[in-house]
């Protein structure tokens, strides 16, 4: 991995993964940046900004992790596998809790500003809204024909965005679970 300055396009340093072979699935800045997290389909490796030195490496459970979100405060953060979303502390890397799909397989995660809600979206296109602290499903919401690729909440929590592989948006309201238009 090549960490370059964006500005004047200067390497700043070279990474080297643990095991080469291994691609990376996603990574992403802390949002302090001091922080990298890179994932692979079995862990995530936390690199520190300021010498790029590992600082915590975690072994996952299932060896189908495919990308992850940092909630927006970003004290959490979402690994997605296939069937199961994985919720760590951001600052000590410990599992806090997983969520397992309901039917069908997942394809991406988003975060409510307030932290009350999470929606996970799923590859039939499918949405479900689920309650973050007790993990309980609020509703399934169905429009979609394709993957959900991208879930945000906007409006302070009252709408839910969602947007599939085939380029199709749609909005929702949170409360009723009204699709509200494409």
């Amino acid at each position: 991995l090549v960490i370059a300055d964006v500005e004047t396009g200067r390497v700043l340093t070279r990474i080297e993964f643990p095991e080469p072979n291994k691609p990376v699935r996603d990574l992403q800045f802390s949002k302090t940046g001091e922080s990298l997290l890179t994932l692979f389909n079995d862990r995530f490796i936390v690199y520190r900004t300021s010498d790029w030195i590992i600082c915590q490496e975690v072994r996952l459970p299932n060896e189908n992790a495919g990308q992850f979100k940092l909630s927006t405060d970003g004290s959490s953060i979402v690994v997605v596998s296939e069937s199961t979303l994985l919720f760590f502390n951001a600052n000590t890397f410990d599992l806090q809790q997983s969520f397992s799909a309901y039917d069908g397989t997942f394809s991406t995660v988003g975060t409510s500003v307030s932290g009350q809600f999470f929606a996970a979206g799923y590859s039939d296109g499918t949405t479900q809204l689920v309650n973050a602290d007790s993990l309980t499903s609020i509703a399934v919401l169905r429009g979609h024909r394709a993957s959900i690729q991208r879930i945000v909440f906007l409006n302070n929590d009252r709408t839910l965005m969602t947007s599939d592989g085939d380029g199709v948006v749609r909005l929702w309201d949170v409360t009723s679970h009204r699709e509200l238009g494409i």
